[in-house]
């Protein structure tokens, strides 16, 4: 090669590498730019007590008239606002309004208001107001998506290149793409806190704001319970975000969102290191993401995601070929972290640790996979009992009592009820799952050789005899739709690659029209199944738009039935004749995956048989009115 060309081929490295560079620096100064734009404080909060003679309507219409904003109910007539116009004309208007019995947060004295907790968040809001950063955050997000736009626009021929070279790695990137957007939209479409099991990401919010007031025993009583520490160690960031933009849940859905983004492609890697094919990997992580199961919580602050990302980088450094005395601990120790985000999700680790002592290539090495994974699993949890045993307390008997505390739904139905929950979650994915594990029961001499097809089906097989086991035999626990889903990346892998082997058997002009007909059923039934949570409305938003509706008609006091969490079943109800629905809408409920969370199947059976629409009803004189 002449010293021209070597120059010629220098000089296209430099170029690429500065290119590469200008890029990073772009979507870094984007990314800076929109968190920027999320740490804006919120309008500081007041509570306002109206006066017993406040109707409905005149509530809602005299809080839009104060500036009042996001009303969230506190009790005996007391609600919390966002309070939109902190002047002193503004408070004056509050303090003085003939409907206003009483307000927290506002220094009457003074008509200013009170000092706000943490103090950092009041210096904040008065540096985001101040003319010269006022004039600059509304350009923000264009600037944000400027930069944005350029890097990818620097990137393009780079993509186009990498598309042509393996099209299944970018088609995956844009599965994770449009993976993310639809959960932060179900994010923020609200619905966080409807669940009891939610509140547990609140004790960390105060215990975060506990450890910024220096307040020992706040941090304590927060991260007090074990079952779910690392959970709580890890939601710590967002209840940071939060104590300084303000009281916002959909913060923290919109991060714990990004554990289910993650979980798709640690499907895709763990089929890889399993000796799966690029394609077979990206099949695994398209049905994952398809799959309505792991979708659907991504709104909820619970627990299941994130310790299911422990689980899948358990099976992925477990299954790294060859496999040393490391990946065998670190196996062990992420298959702890998996149970110590979720005590129910002990399963899918268990899972992926049975999977990586089978996965080896003769007794005694599987012998010493199983001792080192356990070195590791058991010295994860003897560290963290031992951290909580320093700190006075008695990790072991709180599990004990945490797990004596699940005693709802019926423990008989263990056998049937994943079959029950995934029919109503997934539809037809479940049909390709069952085909493709009859097909693994028919062709039982091909999945011995095929490691991704044996790992996948070792998952199903275990995870679903843990079970079966631990409820209709142990009478231990009930089995509920969130430990069911523990099954579901099992199948994803092992459907894949028995999919792609029955689509390589098929001759070559056949390909290309099955290959159509798979991806359009599929997403069809993606769509489908997505559809109703995306249109989902949970009481706290329902609230908000039928009172809206109900100043609107200028009437008195509603009739507000089942806009609440129904446990078990709900209360009888017929409404009066002559009575207006002034806004209605399909409850949580309804959604049948729901109740397969601690439900028995005769409370299902009277869910299902019942009109339990949220409804807002104006209801004839005369006629009670309250909430049912």
């Amino acid at each position: 090669m002449s010293a021209f060309q070597h120059e010629s081929l220098d000089e296209d490295g430099r170029m690429l590498r500065t290119r590469r560079v200008l890029v990073l620096v772009l979507l870094a100064v984007a990314g800076m730019l929109c968190g920027l734009r999320l740490l804006e404080p919120a309008p500081p909060r007041i509570n306002v007590r109206w006066a017993e003679r406040a109707t409905t309507a005149a509530r809602v219409r005299e809080g839009a008239v104060l500036h009042l904003d996001a009303p969230e109910p506190k009790g005996e007539r007391t609600w919390s606002y966002r309070l939109l116009d902190d002047s002193p004309a503004g408070i004056t208007a509050i303090v003085a309004h003939p409907l206003v019995d009483d307000t927290a947060g506002i220094d009457r004295g003074t008509l200013t208001l009170s000092p706000e907790f943490p103090p950092v968040r009041a210096g904040l809001r008065r540096i985001y107001r101040s003319w010269p950063v006022r004039a600059f955050i509304g350009w923000l997000l264009p600037l944000a998506t400027v930069c944005a736009v350029i890097g990818l626009a620097l990137t393009w021929s780079s993509v186009r290149n990498a598309f042509k070279d393996d099209p299944a790695r970018m088609a995956l990137v844009v599965i994770l793409g449009l993976s993310l957007c639809l959960r932060w939209a179900l994010a923020f479409s609200g619905g966080q806190l409807y669940w009891p099991d939610e509140e547990r990401y609140l004790t960390v919010r105060v215990g975060v704001a506990a450890a910024v007031a220096h307040d020992r025993d706040g941090v304590a009583r927060a991260f007090d319970e074990p079952a779910h520490v690392l959970f709580k160690v890890i939601a710590v960031l967002p209840a940071a975000v939060e104590l300084l933009r303000g009281d916002d849940t959909r913060i923290a859905a919109m991060f714990f969102a990004l554990f289910s983004v993650l979980n798709v492609w640690l499907v895709a890697l763990a089929a890889r290191r399993l000796d799966a094919g690029r394609t077979v990997s990206f099949v695994a992580a398209s049905l994952f993401a398809m799959s309505t199961s792991f979708f659907y919580y991504s709104r909820h602050l619970f627990p299941y995601d994130v310790a299911t990302t422990f689980a899948l980088l358990a099976l992925v450094v477990g299954s790294a070929h060859p496999a040393g005395w490391r990946q065998s601990v670190g196996c062990g120790v992420l298959a702890a972290c998996a149970f110590l985000a979720y005590a129910g999700y002990w399963i899918l680790g268990g899972a992926v640790c049975v999977i990586h002592v089978c996965d080896a290539s003769n007794v005694r090495n599987g012998v010493r996979r199983a001792l080192l994974a356990g070195v590791g699993l058991l010295g994860t949890l003897a560290v963290t009992l031992l951290i909580y045993r320093v700190g006075g307390a008695s990790p072991v008997d709180k599990l004990i009592a945490f797990a004596s505390d699940a005693d709802q739904g019926n423990i008989a139905e263990g056998w049937r009820l994943p079959w029950e929950y995934l029919w109503h979650s997934e539809h037809g994915l479940l049909l390709l799952w069952l085909v493709c594990l009859l097909w693994c029961a028919v062709a039982w001499r091909d999945v011995a050789r095929v490691r991704v097809v044996r790992a996948g089906l070792l998952g199903v097989v275990f995870t679903y005899a843990a079970l079966v086991s631990f409820s209709v035999v142990l009478d231990e626990f009930a089995v509920y739709g969130r430990l069911a889903r523990q099954i579901v990346p099992f199948f994803c892998l092992l459907s894949a690659s028995v999919t792609i082997r029955a689509w390589r058997a098929c001759p070559d002009r056949q390909r290309t029209p099955l290959t159509l007909v798979a991806v359009l059923v599929l997403v069809i039934q993606a769509t489908l199944n997505f559809n109703r949570p995306l249109r989902q409305e949970f009481p706290r938003e329902f609230l908000l738009r039928a009172e809206a509706a109900v100043a609107r008609a200028g009437a008195q006091e509603p009739a507000i039935v089942y806009a609440h969490h129904l446990f078990p079943t709900p209360k009888p109800f017929t409404m009066a004749p002559g009575s207006v629905i002034v806004a209605q809408a399909a409850h949580p409920l309804q959604f049948l995956p729901y109740q397969y969370e601690g439900f028995t199947p005769n409370q299902r059976d009277v869910l299902r048989s019942s009109d339990i629409r949220m409804r807002m009803i104006l209801p004839p004189a005369g006629a009670p009115t309250g909430i049912y």
